[in-house]
């Protein structure tokens, strides 16, 4: 939002202490963090965290600014930048701007759609039980957090492959704790460089490029034709500058970003089944009358019309939002909400600032699967829920995210009673890098007594 009369031109500066400024509090929880500071200082404020500085843009005005009239005050080249230059990966698509950013979308856009999981849906159940069964073949007491990246990331290679997963929870954690420390020292600077030399680092760094060259080698010797490597072969052959740092790490960036939004929300979900009771009980009352309604788990578009569920899952990326704001750079100088931000400046345009708002959800604190319903529909004011990001970024799998998240949820929570370990004990959101749950919260599963077929096969009527 431009105006006409600037404030004060001084940036207000966030909470903090000499020298380390803003550090501490960014480490520890920086969504909450940034809502305290959006609530004192406004809708534009600095963050100075040791020698780092950020210029938080938030608010609804923000999210408009960003997505309208100044959607060409941003590039996002310099956030990535230390990882793009230590992979040399220059097509990393989260660091592409402008024409070339938009060709590396469309090459990718038709794999990634809501269509691609809804056509693998009955594999997706598959594997959810499958999954779910290796975890409770020595007991029934599970890491949520485990249990939910090894069925990520073995539905998107379901999805991204075309072919059966393999992928062992020692992978899945090897490619997690890759993706971690990766992020922490190159994109966020939370730790020192050191630990890229860190025989941890190192060891699961060779676990994940083993799982990597395994699938470029099954895509060289038999060359897919469709689907998302399909995409990643065909811009390898026809993009100038393409290095061998771009094809190594978008054969890794599906399973990095599926574990940041579907493998974190996930493990938020299961918290939210143990820790309430009401909501969950009249979940699994839904899915159990549409079990038997449809003789089986029902088809993903029937799915997303059971309120309960698409409430649940929805409420989870409101209150959970794993990209809770976009990290980008001043392209050129610009006015927001009276200030003068000068180009090069780094920003984090705070996109989930709305989901917080009690103008556009009210009582946002509060767990609410119902505000998504036909009578409130509370996500569909505009800006208002930004889960996916926003701008030209957005995420490019945001509805197959929400298709997979679906079927998972219905298989699991129709087929087994969840339970929480410990009962009574909260775990709170930890930022590792990316908002997510310790892997001590663990949760008890159970087989249930139900009417589902265990090959899904639909009764006839």
């Amino acid at each position: 939002m431009n105006e006409n009369v600037l404030k004060d031109p001084t940036i207000p500066v966030a909470d903090g202490v000499p020298l380390l400024g803003s550090a501490v509090s960014m480490l520890r929880n920086p969504l909450q963090f940034l809502r305290q500071q959006q609530a004192k200082q406004g809708p534009v404020f600095r963050v100075k965290a040791g020698p780092r500085e950020l210029v938080i843009l938030s608010g609804w005005d923000a999210v408009k600014f960003m997505n309208e009239d100044g959607k060409d005050c941003f590039v996002s080249n310099e956030f990535w930048g230390k990882l793009t230059r230590f992979w040399q990966c220059p097509h990393f698509l989260s660091a592409m701007d402008g024409s070339e950013h938009i060709e590396v979308r469309r090459n990718f856009k038709s794999s990634m759609v809501r269509g691609a999981a809804i056509e693998r849906q009955e594999d997706i159940i598959r594997i959810v039980r499958d999954t779910v069964a290796s975890y409770t073949e020595q007991g029934d007491t599970v890491s949520a957090r485990s249990l939910t990246r090894t069925l990520t990331n073995s539905e998107l290679f379901l999805l991204m492959t075309g072919n059966w997963p393999t992928v062992e929870p020692s992978v899945a954690r090897s490619i997690a704790e890759y993706q971690r420390i990766t992020f922490n020292v190159l994109v966020l600077g939370k730790w020192p460089r050191l630990m890229l030399l860190s025989p941890w680092y190192l060891w699961h760094k060779r676990q994940s490029f083993k799982f990597v060259r395994e699938l470029q080698q099954q895509f060289e010797t038999s060359p897919p034709t469709s689907g998302f490597f399909k995409a990643v072969m065909d811009i390898k052959g026809k993009m100038p500058g393409f290095t061998p740092g771009d094809y190594d790490f978008m054969f890794l960036a599906p399973f990095w970003a599926g574990l940041d939004t579907l493998g974190a929300g996930l493990t938020f979900l299961l918290r939210e089944v143990v820790e309430n009771p009401q909501a969950t009980a009249r979940l699994i009352t839904e899915l159990d009358q549409a079990v038997l309604e449809h003789g089986g788990i029902p088809d993903a578009e029937t799915l997303r019309k059971l309120p309960e569920l698409f409430g649940f899952c929805m409420e989870i990326l409101r209150l959970y939002p794993v990209a809770f704001g976009n990290g980008r750079s001043a392209s050129k100088d610009f006015e927001f909400s009276g200030y003068k931000i000068k180009k090069g400046e780094n920003l984090l345009v705070f996109t989930t600032s709305t989901h917080f708002d009690e103008a556009f959800f009210p009582n946002p604190e509060c767990f609410d699967p119902r505000r998504y319903d036909k009578e409130h529909n509370q996500h569909r004011q505009r800006y208002a829920f930004n889960p996916f990001g926003r701008g030209p970024h957005i995420c490019l799998g945001a509805g197959m995210a929400e298709s997979m998240m679906l079927t998972t949820v219905a298989t699991l929570l129709s087929e087994y009673n969840i339970s929480a370990a410990e009962p009574g004990k909260h775990y709170d959101m930890i930022f590792d890098p990316s908002p997510t749950l310790s892997d001590r919260f663990k949760v008890r599963i159970q087989k249930r007594h139900s009417n589902v077929p265990t090959d899904n096969s639909k009764t006839s009527g």
